[in-house]
């Protein structure tokens, strides 16, 4: 005799959240992998002062986080690196990109467990257009 399934509940809404904390994205399908929904909070921030990720459950370090929204810019495919996420700021404007203008602070260091951590410092510098490199290098080629 064969059973009949039985119905326990009925997806009404499908959210992805691709950078966690972040508002996400509804969608209409998704691939399920063993790890759940591809692509779900694949990404976070990392506070830099403690090393620790960033999340909304501590709204006193973290008040703003549910302020942006992100979103891939394409649908992700188990067959290829995840795509680029898109922000959206909290006053609409939204961001997959640098773009010119932007201050850029890189920090890098190396370590390995049972060392020591070693600091390369850190270097700030703001995005140019295009053209302006091109000027710029002409300028200080004497130093290249």
């Amino acid at each position: 005799m064969a059973s009949t399934p039985s119905v326990i509940g009925a997806v009404t809404s499908l959210w992805r959240y691709p950078v966690k904390s972040m508002q996400g994205e509804e969608l209409n399908a998704a691939d399920v992998t063993p790890r759940g929904l591809l692509g779900d909070r694949a990404f976070a921030l990392v506070d830099e002062e403690t090393g620790k990720v960033a999340s909304a459950k501590n709204p006193r370090r973290w008040p703003t986080l549910f302020d942006f929204r992100a979103a891939y810019i394409e649908p992700p495919g188990e067959d290829r690196p995840l795509p680029p996420v898109r922000i959206t700021l909290a006053d609409g404007e939204t961001r997959a990109f640098l773009e010119d203008g932007d201050t850029v602070t890189f920090r890098g260091w190396c370590e390995r467990p049972g060392t020591a951590r070693i600091g390369f410092g850190e270097l700030t510098g703001t995005v140019l257009p295009a053209s302006s490199v091109d000027e710029r290098a002409v300028e200080t080629a004497d130093f290249v």
